[in-house]
């Protein structure tokens, strides 16, 4: 079986008729996805590994409670499923940190809340649209924050380089990056004026 050339939805069933490698080929497909969450999402309180770690839960909670028959009723293809759940589990933990911050950041939620949430609310891709516009609206809204310097690195890092390689595309040091990083974080919980 190519499982390359698998739909997303036949994956997920093959995963839950005790198949690895079907979830192994979903997860290279969706790792993109969820560290791009993880990236985003760490300049609202969250470390970007925790983060990570929520998604990749999420990830594997979408495979097992996918329901190919509900989701064809409603039109729901896998991808918005999993895009639903990563997303709403990584904004939950932000969430949950940000409200006690003594608590670890795996510790607060658990693997299936996310997805029974949306599962029960019955996400639309209507409300993923608007998920993403309110994504958006952010990002922007710390933009006005951010010096020029500070929108170079913050557009680099969410494109995924690496502290090196943005270094090296600005022509400064790894140092200057992570220091910026750090101010962009802190201009993010500051509220604003």
């Amino acid at each position: 079986m190519d499982y390359n050339r698998t739909t997303d939805e036949k994956l997920a069933e093959l995963f839950n008729a005790g198949d690895e490698t079907a979830f192994e080929t979903l997860y290279k497909r969706y790792e993109g996805v969820i560290k791009g969450f993880a990236r985003t999402f760490y300049f609202f309180g969250g470390d970007t590994e925790d983060l990570w770690q929520e998604g990749f839960f999420a990830l594997y909670s979408a495979t097992k409670t996918f329901d190919k028959q509900k989701a064809e009723q409603t039109s729901t293809s896998f991808k918005t499923y999993a895009y639903s759940c990563i997303k709403f589990r990584m904004l939950n933990a932000v969430s949950a940190q940000s409200t006690d911050k003594r608590k670890a950041l795996n510790s607060t939620v658990s693997i299936d809340e996310s997805v029974e949430t949306i599962v029960e609310e019955g996400a639309s891709p209507e409300d993923i649209i608007i998920s993403y516009e309110r994504k958006n609206e952010i990002t922007e809204s710390i933009k006005e924050k951010l010096s020029d310097f500070e929108k170079s690195v913050f557009d680099l890092y969410i494109e995924g380089y690496t502290y090196t390689e943005i270094a090296e595309m600005l022509g400064v040091t790894p140092k200057s990056v992570d220091n910026a990083l750090q101010r962009i974080k802190d201009k993010c919980k500051k509220p604003t004026e």
